[in-house]
């Protein structure tokens, strides 16, 4: 089966999990520029996306995967 390429009028639409996983990967990514490995803490991360530490590792159970 062949992926169809999108008509320019359709639009990409996220799922929240989806819209989610993005604005952790962005704040981790900020983080570790910012601040470096060693600050690179998924409970900094989880803070600072406002959710818990359990709910961010629904996506990324340790930051190695983030």
């Amino acid at each position: 089966m062949d992926a169809q390429p999108l008509s320019s009028d359709e639009d990409i639409k996220l799922t929240k999990g989806q819209k989610r996983r993005a604005e952790i990967i962005s704040l981790g990514r900020n983080l570790l520029i910012e601040e470096g490995y060693d600050a690179f803490v998924l409970r900094t991360i989880a803070a600072q996306a406002e959710i818990t530490l359990g709910n961010l590792q629904y996506y990324f159970p340790v930051r190695e995967d983030l």
